[in-house]
């Protein structure tokens, strides 16, 4: 099992990816719930929002994430392993 030290670890991670989150604009925090919360492809997301093509919604798609990885490091977030 986890330790208790690991479970506040964990807690204070979501806090701060949820914090993130709130950050982005609506269409990016859909564009990240459409793509790992419900797992749909690129290219149905690329539809769905309006996208010229799927390249453009996978780099845009990138470009979110990095994002969101610097507003967790400015929160200080350096490793996303408990």
């Amino acid at each position: 099992g986890r330790s208790a030290e690991d479970m506040v670890r964990v807690a204070e991670l979501y806090h701060a990816l949820d914090a993130a989150l709130e950050s982005l604009p609506s269409r990016d925090r859909l564009m990240v719930k459409l793509r790992f919360e419900d797992g749909l492809p690129i290219a149905e997301i690329s539809r769905n929002l309006g996208f010229a093509n799927r390249f453009s919604a996978h780099r845009h798609l990138a470009d979110v994430l990095r994002t969101l990885r610097r507003a967790l490091e400015r929160s200080g977030v350096r490793d996303t392993v408990p």
